[in-house]
């Protein structure tokens, strides 16, 4: 997959020699390793660097040079980075492409939504949050996910940005094909937090499944209790920090995936991975929240994220 060099119009100049990484999610940045010997002077701020039919690629940001290295390390935000570095909040209306359209706003010059998709959409976004997020709270109603392909016009290239169907792999992979995961169902957490601040005390509480309230559920033996001090005089607030804290505290559900053979799926952001433990009888289900495609001595590999970051 061969990153080409374009101008700040789109316009294409060159194949680049370099090894790369390119963070779909997650941290949402790329970043080109460029040989002394191979480096030419022509990247610049502003240019783009994109492999074509692909969401990998960005706009230059940052150049550094690493004299121990012997290396020119070129880096940006990814195509999918620049959907988390702008905030939205407000409704939503309308068909899925003007939904898109509207949260692309001032990026439309480099992002383009494809033809209208004949379904309509409402949403209202209470909280500020980011245009990835919001597309994601749209399309997610209908069971689709953001797309992003670079699209390597004659004149100048653009990103297409589109609305497709959410991938389930949930009866396609599992231990005995090529995903290895290890599941984790913890119920050892704390469940009954005690919180004060040296004049109010209030107790909160953790179901089994780690939902917080102020109803207890556990007793006994599947009690954990612990303190907690908050300095807030307020005793409304200190009840809020006090849930806030016991949901890190808690019970959770943590799945860790590996692949074997990548070359035989092809997930992206958005697309939901699941698999069961057919000894611990576990099962599971996350959202693919991140991708990084790297290039090393010629060898490319493939990771993914799930929710919680864990990978």
């Amino acid at each position: 997959m061969d990153v080409i060099l374009a101008n700040a119009n789109g316009e294409e100049e060159r194949v680049v020699n370099c090894e790369y990484d390119f963070s779909i999610g997650g941290e949402g940045t790329f970043e080109l390793s460029i040989p002394y010997a191979d480096w030419t002077g022509d990247i610049t701020f502003g240019k783009r660097v994109y492999i074509p039919g692909t969401e990998y690629g960005g706009i230059v940001k940052a150049i550094e040079g690493d004299t121990s290295k012997e290396t020119v390390f070129v880096r940006g935000y990814t195509w999918r980075g620049y959907w988390s570095k702008k905030l939205f909040k407000g409704s939503l209306n309308g068909d899925l492409a003007v939904i898109l359209e509207t949260l692309i706003g001032a990026y439309s010059g480099i992002f383009r939504v494809s033809g209208l998709t004949g379904i309509t959409a409402s949403a209202m976004i209470s909280d500020y949050v980011t245009i990835e997020e919001a597309a994601r709270i749209v399309l997610g109603q209908f069971g689709l996910r953001l797309a992003l392909k670079y699209v390597q016009a004659a004149e100048s290239g653009y990103c297409l940005v589109s609305a497709v169907p959410a991938r389930n792999t949930d009866d396609e992979i599992s231990q005995d094909g090529y995903l290895n995961f290890a599941s984790e169902d913890y119920r050892m957490g704390v469940n009954h937090l005690i919180a004060y601040n040296g004049t109010d005390i209030v107790h909160v509480y953790a179901d089994i499944n780690g939902n917080v309230s102020t109803v207890q559920t556990l007793f006994g033996t599947d009690e954990f209790t612990a303190a907690y001090y908050d300095d807030d005089d307020d005793v409304t607030r200190l009840r809020e920090n006090a849930m806030s804290q016991l949901e890190e505290m808690s019970n959770y559900k943590q799945l860790r995936v590996t692949y074997r053979d990548t070359d035989r799926i092809d997930l992206e952001v958005g697309d939901i991975v699941g698999g069961i433990d057919y000894v611990t009888g576990h099962k599971i289900q996350k959202p693919i929240t991140s991708k990084i495609v790297t290039l090393r001595d010629g060898n490319l590999s493939i990771q993914y994220g799930v929710k919680e970051e864990q990978t």
